[in-house]
């Protein structure tokens, strides 16, 4: 739909009814400026099979996915290849299902951390080039990327040095800090500055206090 619209900036999916959409393939491919859309992850993807190459070069720096548990999505070949993102959360997809992930995230060097549900069973056929490019990639348990171990037998939680992997739990995914700012929630306590004074009003506080020491 918006494949090769290399100029986008921005998109607004909030009002999309996707409900009887079955094809997402090349969605969003090669929209390397794309920086925000907004409501994807409310998208209705239900009825979804296809997300060949969906966010295949997309400028976004996060991808917050639809919810694709219910989806029927088999393959996910090529479906972030070359993205820009650090972190990719699968957790919204039903990954039990999927048996081919060829290219699924090849070529994307920024790359450092892969989220699935704990209970995440690699089911795929073994596909080559999932992994490849994705140098900074690091598993749950340690595990470096390695240009020799690159293929679909990678795609599961990492075990260490006895069953290597690049994927993380969901439950090892550190806990977000809020961010805090000058402004108060309600529950703190800041100092505030008492306005400064104008000099007539130091004058007569100066004469109070005189007076008060006189009596």
């Amino acid at each position: 739909m918006f494949d090769g619209c290399n100029s986008l900036l921005s998109l607004d999916l909030t009002n999309f009814n996707t409900s009887k959409v079955k094809n997402m393939g090349w969605m969003f491919s090669e929209t390397y400026k794309l920086k925000e859309v907004k409501g994807l992850e409310n998208l209705d993807v239900k009825a979804v099979n296809n997300v060949t190459f969906m966010f295949s070069k997309i400028g976004l720096e996060h991808i917050n996915l639809p919810d694709f548990t219910k989806s029927n999505i088999t393959s996910m070949t090529g479906m972030f290849r070359s993205v820009n993102v650090q972190t990719i959360d699968l957790t919204r997809i039903q990954l039990n299902n999927v048996q081919d992930l060829d290219n699924t995230f090849c070529r994307c060097p920024k790359l450092k951390t892969i989220y699935v549900q704990d209970d995440y069973i690699p089911k795929s056929v073994i596909a080559q080039g999932t992994f490849d490019g994705c140098t900074s990639l690091v598993g749950g348990a340690g595990t470096k990327y390695d240009p020799t171990f690159i293929d679909s037998t990678a795609a599961r939680i990492d075990g260490g040095v006895s069953n290597p992997g690049y994927f993380t739990s969901i439950s090892d995914k550190p806990l977000e800090t809020p961010q805090t700012n000058s402004e108060t929630t309600g529950n703190e306590v800041r100092n505030v500055e008492a306005p400064a004074k104008e000099p007539d009003e130091l004058e007569t506080d100066s004469k109070q206090n005189e007076s008060e020491s006189q009596q």
